[in-house]
């Protein structure tokens, strides 16, 4: 009886323990994602206990659709985030026992993107600089130790900070310089943990 009350409280001990470690966020996490619209490499560094601040780097992805001026192909842009994140619900996974390994959890950010005047395309088509910053909430899961998806939504604002190119051309009409917009913004990645 005395050997099952002290593994018992050993084990109790242990699992205390590793929850209270878990309910963190990791002080450095570097990766790799894909998703439905790029590829990008990331940093999170820890600000806080449920505060990070994770950097990317990347080509966001997309297909166009042509029109009278230009036909339609495939388009990389570079880009460059920074996003402060807070990990809300990390804590409470911890204490139900859930996954909270590498930051897995529920978030709230602000994404704020530059992406440079420069394309990578199938054909000369209209690029611009844009400068976007949109509130997301989204979510983290491990997928195994390596592994993880990652899926998040959002609105926010976007700025168009030089002229349209399109081709050798600028186009330096009123109407389309400094365009800005309400952006939706949805993803959806797999990643790999370095």
């Amino acid at each position: 009886m005395l050997r099952i009350s002290i593994l018992l409280i050993s084990l109790s001990v242990i699992a205390t323990t590793s929850l209270a470690q878990e309910a963190r966020v990791e002080s450095h996490i570097f990766g790799a994602q894909a998703g439905t619209s790029g590829i990008w490499l990331h940093h999170e560094a820890r600000l806080a206990g449920q505060w990070v601040l994770r950097s990317e780097i990347g080509l966001d992805m997309g297909f166009l659709i042509g029109s009278a001026y230009y036909r339609g192909g495939f388009d990389a842009t570079p880009v460059l985030r920074f996003e402060p994140r807070w990990y809300y619900n990390l804590k409470r996974r911890a204490s139900k026992g859930l996954d909270s390994a590498h930051n897995s959890a529920n978030y709230f950010s602000v994404r704020t993107s530059i992406s440079p005047n420069f394309s990578t395309s199938s054909n000369p088509i209209v690029t611009r600089e844009v400068f976007s910053i949109i509130p997301t909430w989204g979510a983290r899961r491990n997928l195994g130790k390596k592994f993880h998806m990652e899926a998040g939504m959002g609105v926010g604002y976007s700025f168009e900070t030089q002229p349209l190119q399109a081709g050798p051309f600028f186009f330096h009409s009123p109407e389309l310089i400094g365009r800005d917009a309400i952006v939706p913004y949805v993803h959806l990645r797999i990643g790999y943990r370095f």
